[in-house]
């Protein structure tokens, strides 16, 4: 699970970076009247995307670990620093047969990746189109202010 919060982070970094979103977008919110239906419809879809892609992310990273870990265990100094904490990951059937015998863990770590995502989505999108202050002063209306 906190491997997936983790891709989850990441993941909703890299789509605010992907956005390419340098100024806060004043006179958007201002001109365009806000559709609520489509911006929860279009929340729920981006959270979708992204939880999946966090699961996957975080399923593979996991098994790429595990797979590994044999190898850092030759390793004097490493192996008796990390045998202690993870040794119990070792234990188990196939890295690849795995999650299936687990899908009550990946359907919890998949609803708190989409209630996560989801709640920074809409955070975003309210404070992108909803959550203004438009100046009364008419000199001030035209200025982008950056953070």
């Amino acid at each position: 699970m906190i491997i997936t919060q983790i891709f989850t982070a990441l993941a909703f970094v890299l789509r605010g970076a992907l956005a390419d979103r340098f100024v806060y977008r004043w006179l958007m919110a201002t001109n365009n009247p806000t559709n609520w239906v489509f911006m929860v419809i279009m929340s729920f879809l981006v959270s979708i995307v992204n939880a999946t892609l966090a699961l996957v992310g975080g399923m593979c990273f996991f098994g790429l670990t595990r797979v590994l870990l044999p190898f850092f265990y030759s390793i004097p100094l490493l192996s008796i620093i990390f045998r202690p904490l993870t040794a119990h990951f070792l234990k188990g059937s196939w890295t690849l047969a795995l999650p299936f015998h687990h899908v009550n863990l990946i359907a919890q770590s998949f609803i708190l990746s989409f209630g996560t995502v989801l709640v920074w989505e809409l955070t975003d999108n309210l404070f992108d189109r909803v959550i203004i202050e438009v100046s009364s002063n008419p000199l001030l209306r035209g200025i982008v202010f950056t953070f």
